[in-house]
């Protein structure tokens, strides 16, 4: 891995801080023999935002390529098959983060090679037609096996009383997926692999000054043999005059180059996470 160029473009919807457009851009290099290397890429959302795994595209030197987008399941319900699997018990927000920063693709393929620790409860047909009505895309995409074994698995881990609450505990949880796909390298040639998605905020705020929290995680990146450049770019969309914006991240130290463009550089990988908070803050003045 020679480089990656990461852009972040921040959209904004009725005035407000929405999506982000993702393009993750990689130059690799093969320094062995010719073949085709099948890779997969991690991305996190919430099940409302499942478009963001099923509309994702990668382009190859340019071109859009085949890909298959694989729902895993929640990170909460990973990391607490794991916890199970290592005889500890998993109980705080602050475990389920660690499991993010050191997760890993072949673990995610594991789990979807292997039975669940849990299994799904017999659910009268009232509350599978709720699970649909709540998940139809995800449903009709996936069906409904993997979201009752998350639901079972959050009854117990939230001590849910009753099926609604458990919807609800879930529609906040982020899931994982994979987009996997197929790169062919001549000896000694080099590729650009982009992937592009779009990411709702971690976490928003309207009171006040403007923020949103976007994430993009960088651990299975670790296990390539080298990795050079990591160039990130966030930028600004349609952004409504009255305000001005600002980006901060305790990973690493961004440099604002144009009004709506933010420029960070760094050689390698970050130690964790690559956490954004994007601040907007409004300049109207009421009369008087």
């Amino acid at each position: 891995m020679e480089r990656e160029d990461l852009s972040f473009n921040i959209h904004y919807e009725d005035d407000k801080l929405s999506f982000m457009d993702v393009s993750a851009c990689y130059e690799m290099k093969n320094y062995g023999e010719a073949q085709s290397v099948v890779m997969a890429f991690p991305i996190l959302f919430m099940l409302d935002d499942i478009d963001a795994l099923t509309n994702a595209q990668v382009k190859l030197d340019g071109q859009v390529i085949n890909v298959e987008p694989l729902f895993v399941s929640s990170l909460r319900h990973l990391a607490q098959v794991s916890a199970q699997k290592n005889g500890w018990k998993l109980e705080k927000d602050r475990e389920i983060e660690r499991y993010i920063e050191h997760l890993q693709i072949e673990r995610l393929l594991s789990y979807c090679n292997s039975p669940s620790a849990y299994q799904p409860e017999a659910y009268d047909l009232v509350k599978m037609q709720k699970l649909r009505k709540r998940y139809p895309s995800a449903t009709k995409a996936y069906g409904e096996s993997e979201l009752l074994i998350l639901i079972s698995s959050a009854m117990d881990f939230y001590k849910c009383d009753s099926f609604e609450d458990a919807l609800y505990r879930l529609s906040h949880e982020k899931m994982a997926g994979l987009l996997l796909y197929d790169i062919p390298f001549e000896m000694g040639q080099s590729r650009r692999v982009e992937v592009v998605y779009k990411q709702r905020p971690d976490y928003f705020a309207s009171k006040g000054d403007m923020r949103a929290d976007y994430s993009y995680i960088t651990g299975p990146a670790r296990h390539y043999r080298d990795f050079g450049t990591l160039d990130i770019w966030v930028r600004f969309i349609d952004r409504p005059p009255r305000f001005s914006g600002w980006v901060h991240s305790e990973t690493v130290e961004f440099e604002k180059i144009e009004d709506d463009v933010f420029f960070a550089s760094m050689e390698g990988l970050p130690q964790g996470q690559l956490a954004v908070s994007v601040i907007c803050v409004n300049h109207t003045v009421p009369w008087g």
